[in-house]
């Protein structure tokens, strides 16, 4: 039936009465996980996944101190999906390192840092900002998170635009989503990642979508890069 043949005994869907027909054939395919990894390395890797492993459960939901360079600023939203409708929620911003010393133990993966927006007004977070806070580490879905920032010391203050207020509520107006995470677009700095919240399940489902400020309908589509370079070339001459 898959090849577009008819059904002898004219059923149009495989049921219980097929198992026994002779025209029926079954084919199953198993699919089994293959390290990639010799013994050694494997070995190192549990070791230090369970070093890991035993590390977070320790800082989880406790106060650290936290010093690096932001890798980017954007506002961070929030898609809640109910019945009859869904609603794009504003929750501040959203500040991304590449790297950066916890408790003075460096963390060579991207951390991230939620802001409210009086927050991001008081200090006008930009990008290669250096500086050192206090903060709460919690894991929100395999990122961590740190929030509740106090006693923001900056070491460098960089010359970048920040984000502000009217600007984001902006990009969330005319922003538009997609349910696709290109690469390019996740090294833009007008895209963004949107945690969506799926409660007309049964179950709560907690996924994430690209979101473009600049609210290109399509990556394939997207100009904003084109459009940098030129304006390199222009500074150039």
């Amino acid at each position: 039936m898959n090849k577009g043949n008819s059904c002898p005994k004219g059923f149009n869907y495989v049921g219980k009465k097929c198992f026994s027909c002779n025209q029926y054939f079954e084919e199953k395919i198993c699919y089994q996980p293959e390290i990639l990894l010799d013994q050694v390395k494997f070995d190192d890797f549990k070791k230090s996944l369970e070093e890991y492993e035993e590390w977070i459960s320790f800082v989880n939901g406790k106060g650290i101190e936290f010093s690096g360079e932001i890798n980017s600023v954007k506002p961070h939203l929030k898609k809640i999906l109910f019945f009859g409708g869904e609603s794009l929620k504003f929750k501040g911003f959203l500040l991304s390192f590449k790297n950066g010393f916890i408790d003075r133990v460096f963390f060579d993966d991207y951390i991230y840092a939620s802001v409210s927006r009086k927050t991001q007004e008081r200090f006008g977070f930009a990008k290669r900002d250096k500086l050192d806070f206090k903060a709460r580490l919690t894991v929100d879905h395999g990122r961590i998170l740190l929030d509740r920032i106090r006693y923001v010391e900056f070491k460098e203050k960089s010359d970048d635009s920040s984000w502000d207020l009217s600007e984001a509520l902006v990009a969330r107006s005319v922003g538009t989503e997609f349910d696709c995470q290109p690469e390019k677009c996740l090294r833009c700095d007008k895209g963004c990642l949107l945690d969506v919240i799926d409660r007309t399940q049964t179950k709560e489902r907690i996924f994430r979508h690209l979101f473009c400020l600049l609210g290109v309908e399509s990556p394939e589509l997207c100009w904003y890069e084109l459009k940098r370079r030129v304006e390199r070339l222009e500074k150039e001459r």
